[in-house]
Formats: structure tokens, C-alpha cells, sequence
């Protein structure tokens, strides 16, 4: 009996001693817990501060931007004569440009015309065209020689 109580006593404190152990890890585990909250809330305030640095510096960029300095003035004033330069250069090379063709389109049209009237020239007359006003054209007597080939037909 005193053997049975002796081993009982001693399952008892093997139970005790693993109790102890558990709950010794269980202490390790929630002091593990807190530090990382802890570290999750250092992170979250050092990005914080990081994001408000970023801010600030936004603010400041912002704010120089608002306000430029002389030297960004003058670069900027320099920029936009150069810009113009340029565009007026190429407001003249268009004109120009058209300038040619108009003289080369009159050249052709100037031609074509010496060439119409050669064409004219060599078969006694043009081209027999509509006219550009139908109401005087209708008001216009009929030409003789359809009228009587119409009274011959009927």
C-alpha cells in the first residue's frame, strides 16, 4: 500500500512538474505574443512617421513649386522664347510651303490651259458644256434642226 501511495505521489508530481513545464510555456508563448504586438506597433508608428516625413516633404515640394526660385524662373522664361523661336520657324516654313504650291498649282493650271487651247485650236472649238445657269438655258430658243427633225419623226 505504501508502494501504491509512493508511485502515486510520484505521478502526482510528474503531473505537477509537467503542469509546471506547460504553464512555463504558455508564459514564453504570451510574452512572445506581447512582444510581437508590441513590435507590430513600433512598425506601425515608424511607418507612420515615415509616411508623415514623406508628407512634410511633399508639403515643402509643393510649396517650392508654388514659389519658384529665380533660377527656375529664368530657365522657364528661357524655355518658353526658345519654344517660340521654334514655332514661329515653322509657322514660316509652312507658309512657304504654301506659297509653293500654289505657285506650282498655277503652273499646272496654266499649262492645262495651253494645252486646252492648242486642243481647241486643232479641232476649230471646245467642248460643248451644259450651262451653268439652266433657267436662262431653258429661257434659250431650242436650235432649229432638232425642232424639225422632231415635227420630221412625228
Amino acid at each position: 500500500a505504501a508502494e501504491a501511495a509512493a508511485a502515486e505521489e510520484a505521478a502526482a508530481e510528474a503531473a505537477a512538474a509537467e503542469a509546471a513545464r506547460a504553464a512555463a510555456v504558455a508564459a514564453e508563448a504570451a510574452r512572445a505574443a506581447v512582444e510581437a504586438a508590441a513590435a507590430a506597433e513600433a512598425a506601425r508608428l515608424a511607418a507612420e512617421a515615415r509616411l508623415s516625413a514623406q508628407r512634410s516633404q511633399d508639403g515643402a515640394a509643393v510649396a517650392s513649386g508654388i514659389a519658384p526660385s529665380q533660377e527656375e524662373a529664368q530657365a522657364a522664361a528661357e524655355a518658353k522664347s526658345a519654344a517660340d523661336a521654334a514655332w514661329a520657324k515653322s509657322a514660316k516654313v509652312v507658309a512657304a510651303r504654301k506659297q509653293q504650291t500654289q505657285r506650282e498649282m498655277e503652273d499646272v493650271a496654266q499649262s492645262a490651259g495651253a494645252g486646252r487651247a492648242a486642243i481647241m485650236a486643232k479641232f476649230g472649238g471646245g467642248v460643248k458644256r451644259r450651262p451653268s445657269n439652266p433657267a436662262a438655258a431653258a429661257a434659250a430658243p431650242a436650235p432649229a434642226k432638232v425642232a424639225d427633225e422632231e415635227e420630221e419623226y412625228f
